[in-house]
């Protein structure tokens, strides 16, 4: 009975989210579903999970089409061998280490806004001083969670990220971050348009000697990932500078990024959240290819991120 429920669960969780998945759900004995991760950045990754496991996993997918940047997941569930009908078998889970996250974190505009306002002569010119450019751009967002702003104005970043090792030993998945299209205050009464910005890493890119990184704290549920960008969009600090605004990143730049995995699905998260540092904000003590994980300072307010194993 408990592993018929266990499995109707799950298939509920794929269900709501409205992923692709194969066959209907088949749970061990232990209560560990196989499933694979496939990726519009044509990686793939299989993965033994138990039910809180999978809902975490769910929610990360769910968040990168709620909150799009570009990279697209399904999860597919996989055949059992049929010997764990006959018998307590248990899935083997993957020995690769990944981080999987799709979602929303928020950053006071103030951050921003310095990020861009070196280029104070045509930026701040794009302010709405009247009703044309206002009505092209969404009104400033105002978030009472946004603690890192005293003026309690904030942009959102879209964030999504499939970074792991494959089973030949080589790092490969992406990173990515868009920043939609939003205003925020100049201080003299009007606004700056802020995005979209969006850019694409990737650890290894093609074409290059380029290795990135990839590092796991198993007992604090951290990630520290190294890639490296591989297109931009959206405005430039200069025209035709080849560097996006709100970023600060170009084609080659290195992105240090880092994660905590709270070890919770979203709903379970109040106090304790999913935390991340990603660009425009500097991951200052993490070192990924010493194997140091620092302190993550941003909140994730939606989606979730996964650390394993």
């Amino acid at each position: 009975m408990r592993r018929a429920i266990i499995a109707s669960v799950t298939a509920a969780i794929l269900t709501i989210s409205g992923l692709t998945f194969g066959p209907a759900l088949r749970a061990s004995a232990l209560g560990e579903t196989s499933v694979t991760l496939n990726c519009n950045d044509g990686t793939s990754l299989t993965l033994s999970v138990d039910a809180n496991e999978l809902a975490q996993l769910t929610a990360a997918v769910q968040g990168m089409i709620d909150y799009p940047a570009g990279l697209s997941c399904v999860l597919i569930q996989n055949p059992l061998p049929p010997t764990l009908f006959f018998s307590h078998q248990a899935l083997a889970a993957t020995s690769n280490k990944f981080v999987v996250d799709g979602g929303r974190w928020l950053l006071g505009c103030s951050f921003v806004v310095a990020q861009t306002s070196g280029m104070p002569g045509w930026l701040l010119a794009r302010a709405s001083k009247g009703p044309g450019l206002a009505s092209r751009i969404s009104a400033p967002l105002r978030l009472t969670e946004c603690t890192s702003d005293v003026s309690g104005f904030c942009v959102f970043v879209n964030i999504g990220v499939n970074v792991h090792v494959a089973g030949n030993g080589t790092l490969e998945g992406t990173l990515n971050e868009t920043i939609p299209e939003q205003t925020c205050p100049d201080g003299n009464g009007g606004t700056v348009a802020v995005g979209p910005f969006h850019f694409t890493s990737k650890p290894t890119p093609p074409n290059t000697n380029l290795v990135g990184c990839l590092t796991v704290n198993t007992t604090t549920h951290q990630a520290a990932v190294i890639t490296y960008v591989t297109q931009i969009s959206g405005l430039e600090t200069e025209p035709g500078s080849g560097i996006v605004q709100g970023f600060l990143v170009g084609v080659g730049s290195e992105v240090d990024a880092s994660f905590r995995d709270s070890q919770q699905s979203p709903s379970q998260q109040t106090e304790v959240r999913d935390m991340l540092n990603a660009p425009p904000v500097a991951d200052i003590d993490s070192h990924c290819r010493t194997g140091v994980i620092g302190n993550q300072l941003a909140d994730q307010q939606f989606g979730n991120i996964n650390v394993r194993p």
